[in-house]
Formats: structure tokens, C-alpha cells, sequence
């Protein structure tokens, strides 16, 4: 069983469902009508991404010699994302590029320095909560044709919080691992400094995203996730097991969505 979920998570399908999950909540707060093509593309877009940028290495150093399920299953992916979201609109030119940009130069360097976003002293996790966000909430908008408001800029900030707050958990798993010059939080502020900030972070997401909630499944399924969210945080430790982070913290935005679906109070 172990293998099983070891294997799921590392085809990157965990965090596929995770994004597609904080999406469909998105076209909950907006009411938004997006096909099937657009959720199984975004799906594709995930995978895609994700693989690419943890087996960039391979990727370039043993491009058909390896791995050949893992780069199939990727090849696979990025050809139906072209086909199933491809941009149509301005506006999903604009979204799409601002996510492609960010996520290429988190793996390829900027200039003649070498120096990708990843390796950037302190970059990380701020660019990981963008493409998110930018994700999870720009694409389901302009795919779904909803016009911008106060309620957008809102929700963008709350995922962003969310989402770094989600990540120190990773970043305090990976602290002995990660290089000195990445400047991850736990590298700058020591394991509780991280967890304070990822405090300072949950409740400016605590805070926004209870003024966008509407009705009683929707203040379960936020209050649930911010509760563990919180609890999460600060449970997480350098020795944490192998799929604490890696399955449980990133099962939460699941848990939020099927909450919101099927949980009727």
C-alpha cells in the first residue's frame, strides 16, 4: 500500500487533485460553469508541471535512457493540456503566460547568473504561492468568462496565505536537505521562527477568506481546514514521517472541496 501511494504522489497526481480541488472551490465562490475539457486539462497542466520541474535533472541528463513510465505519463499530459486548454482569449493568454513564466524560471535561470527563482535567496516559497494561486483562482475565472472584481483581488490573497502557510511544513521536512543559499524559513528563522510566520500567514487567511464565506458548508468546510491547516503547522517537525506533508498537508484543499460538495449541514 505504501508503494502504492509513494508512486501516486510521485507521478504527481496528489497535487493534481489538490490544485484542481482550491480550483473548484474558486468556481463555488463565483459560480462559475467550466467544462469537463478545462478540469481534465488543468488536471494535465499539474501533472506536467510538477514533473517537470522535480525531474528537471533527469530530464535533461537522461532524456530516453530512464524512468520511462514517469516521462510517458508527463509527454502525455502536456499534449492534452495544449489541446484542452489551450488560450482562446486575452485574457487566458495573460493568465496562462504568468503561469508558464513563473514556473519556467523556477527551474531555468534568468540570466547569465545561473540563478533560477528556486535558487534565489529566499524566493521559494513566494513564487510556489503565486503559480497557486495564480492557478487556482485566475485560470477558473478567465476560463469561465467571470469579469474582475474587489471579491478576485480577495480571494488571490487568501490563496496565496493559504498556500504559504501550507508550505512551511514541506520547508521544515526539508530543512537539513535543502542548500544553505535557498534561505527557506526554517534556514532564516529557525523551525518555531518558521512556524510563527506561518502563523502570521494562516491569519491573514483566516481573516480574508471569512469575509468571502456565504453559507453554513462553506463555513464548515473553512473552518475544518483552517483548523487543521493550523494544527498541521505546528505538528511538523524535521523528522516527520514520509507522508505527512507530502499526502496529508497536501490532501487538505481535498478535504475543503468534498466538505463543501457533499457535506450538507
Amino acid at each position: 500500500m505504501r508503494k502504492r501511494v509513494r508512486f501516486y504522489i510521485q507521478l504527481s497526481f496528489h497535487v493534481a487533485f489538490a490544485v484542481l480541488a482550491l480550483t473548484k472551490i474558486t468556481s463555488y465562490y463565483f459560480d462559475l460553469s467550466l467544462t469537463r475539457g478545462f478540469w481534465i486539462g488543468l488536471f494535465c497542466l499539474v501533472v506536467f508541471g510538477y514533473n517537470l520541474i522535480k525531474n528537471s535533472a533527469l530530464w535533461v541528463a537522461q532524456p530516453l535512457t530512464s524512468n520511462l513510465l514517469l516521462k510517458g505519463i508527463t509527454t502525455v499530459a502536456f499534449f492534452g493540456a495544449v489541446y484542452l486548454i489551450f488560450p482562446k482569449t486575452i485574457p487566458q493568454c495573460v493568465v496562462l503566460f504568468g503561469v508558464v513564466l513563473l514556473s519556467g524560471f523556477y527551474i531555468f535561470p534568468l540570466n547569465a547568473s545561473k540563478k533560477n527563482f528556486r535558487d534565489r535567496h529566499g524566493l521559494k516559497i513566494y513564487v510556489v504561492a503565486s503559480v497557486w494561486a495564480l492557478v487556482s483562482v485566475g485560470m477558473p475565472l478567465v476560463y469561465g468568462g467571470f469579469f474582475f472584481e474587489m471579491d478576485v483581488i480577495l480571494l488571490f490573497i487568501s490563496r496565496w496565505f493559504f498556500v504559504i502557510t501550507a508550505t512551511v511544513p514541506f520547508e521544515i521536512r526539508d530543512v537539513e536537505k535543502d542548500a544553505l543559499h535557498l534561505a527557506t524559513w526554517p534556514q532564516s528563522f529557525g523551525i518555531k521562527g518558521a512556524k510563527i510566520r506561518g502563523t502570521l500567514a494562516w491569519l491573514v487567511f483566516v481573516i480574508i477568506e471569512s469575509s468571502l464565506v456565504f453559507d453554513t458548508n462553506y463555513v464548515a468546510a473553512f473552518g475544518f481546514v483552517g483548523v487543521a491547516l493550523l494544527v498541521f503547522l505546528w505538528m511538523s517537525s524535521e523528522r516527520q514521517s514520509e507522508f505527512y506533508s507530502s499526502f496529508w498537508v497536501e490532501a487538505l484543499p481535498i478535504f475543503w472541496w468534498l466538505i463543501m460538495e457533499y457535506c450538507v449541514i
